[in-house]
């Protein structure tokens, strides 16, 4: 039978242990509404009004199909507002 390895020396464990923990107290002392990549796209925004997604997925590390999915769950929760008319991939918000 093999050997049961030791969790706490291998980083993979150990990262998703910190995001665990970071989750747990970002919920606790600041937001139990919005996540810290939802926070991270707010500040972007508060930052860069108008700012195409393209670009917001640049400043926050993020993907752009996370972006999208995140300013929409924004937008329908009333954190943001489209601006202008276009209704395309990189409208800006």
């Amino acid at each position: 039978m093999a050997r049961a390895l030791e969790l706490h020396n291998y980083v993979g464990h150990l990262i998703r242990r910190a995001e665990q923990v970071h989750t747990a107290l970002w919920y606790r002392h600041v937001s139990r509404e919005i996540t810290s990549q939802q926070f991270a796209v707010l500040n972007a925004l508060s930052r860069e009004p108008g700012i195409d997604q393209r670009t917001l997925a640049r400043l926050t590390s993020l993907d752009r199909s996370t972006v999208n999915h995140m300013v929409r769950r924004l937008t329908e929760q009333r954190y943001v507002t489209q601006c202008g008319t276009r209704r395309t991939a990189d409208a800006p918000y």
